[in-house]
């Protein structure tokens, strides 16, 4: 398993009209992301469930 599939975490998205990977993905999908994204799309309040981490 490579480095960058080992951080990736799965997420929900909360909204339509998403892509990812330049497929379209559907409210209710799933997709894997870095912590870091994760960390932006719920800052933007496109995923279900996440709450960002606080900016020190």
């Amino acid at each position: 398993m490579s480095k960058q599939n080992q951080a990736l975490v799965e997420v929900t998205l909360k909204k339509a009209g998403h892509s990812h990977k330049g497929k379209p993905v559907a409210e209710g999908g799933k997709i894997k992301v870095s912590p870091a994204q994760r960390d932006w799309m719920a800052k933007r309040d496109l995923i279900v469930g996440a709450a960002p981490k606080a900016e020190g």
